[in-house]
């Protein structure tokens, strides 16, 4: 599913079924078949034909996972198709395109089943940038985005695989982050997911050093919880230590230390010992 620039109500939604594509007003509910194309259509190999859906201005953009191809058709600022499709590459990793993202020079990175990410460029050309040949670190990855909270999540790919079941062995779904080195100057110049600078769960990852937990992140430190946070020892902080904070830090107090506080600060007070308080400054 996909957003139309023109009009904000409507969405792009693909039938990888049918090998179409619906648009969908979701201010009125009302629906109807905006685009189909023998391109879009599954095949008695495999069942799924569209399957990834991506706007970029005018063009509309997608992959065949059926027929192994990445695409692309102009559509109308309602989501109709205002020309034919033009194929953009065929999937190299010998298996099949799955959903993919777009990055901002207008490259896409796409998820390749069953153990693949590839870089196609604006032009065409490709090239696997995580996993394939024979490594079982990717299992059938079906999906990836780009992070959007600062420089270096842009740069970063998350990457969401679909494991794998067995009699012998079971491999479950994973998210990886493969940073991608050079992006900026529009294409991808390293690889791979892995445990360390860039992974999801360690540094620079959403668990990791200037992550969403860590270092920098919603929970660690300049995040919500910690250092500069909701509850510790940041300025404005709710519960701790930072001046103007609602509770905390008055010697032998119950609740706060600041000026004017409604409570405590005195020894064995029963309220508040701040000049012009309303309540008791006896011992």
């Amino acid at each position: 599913m996909t957003n139309v620039d023109e009009s904000p109500d409507i969405v792009l939604i693909a039938d990888s079924a049918l090998g179409a594509v619906w648009s969908l007003n979701i201010t009125s509910g009302s629906y109807r078949l905006a685009i189909q194309d023998h391109h879009f259509n599954p095949n008695a190999s495999f069942p799924l034909g569209i399957n990834g859906v991506r706007t970029r201005g005018p063009m509309l953009y997608f992959t065949s996972s059926a027929q192994g191809l990445f695409g692309k058709i102009p559509i109308t600022g309602e989501g109709l198709a205002a020309g034919n499709v033009s194929i953009i590459a065929n999937d190299i990793s010998g298996h099949a395109y799955d959903d993919f993202a777009i990055d901002q020079g207008g490259n896409a990175w796409i998820a390749n089943q069953f153990n693949a990410v590839s870089e196609v460029t604006f032009g065409g050309q490709q090239k696997i940038i995580a996993g394939g040949g024979n490594t079982t670190e990717l299992v059938r990855p079906t999906s990836v985005i780009f992070g959007r909270r600062n420089s270096r999540e842009e740069r970063t790919l998350y990457v969401v695989t679909g494991g794998s079941a067995s009699k012998t062995s079971i491999i479950s779904g994973q998210v990886f982050a493969v940073e991608l080195v050079g992006l900026e100057n529009g294409g991808s110049r390293e690889s791979g997911p892995q445990n360390g600078e860039g992974s999801r769960y360690d540094n620079g990852g959403k668990y990791g050093n200037g992550g969403r937990y860590n270092d920098g992140g919603r929970y660690d430190d300049g995040g919500r919880y910690d250092d500069g946070g909701r509850y510790e020892n940041g300025r404005g902080s709710r519960y701790d230590n930072g001046e103007g904070f609602k509770y905390n830090n008055g010697d032998g107090s119950r609740y706060d230390n600041g000026q004017g506080s409604r409570y405590d600060n005195g020894e064995r007070s029963s309220y508040d010992n701040s000049e012009g308080s309303g309540y008791d400054n006896s011992n």
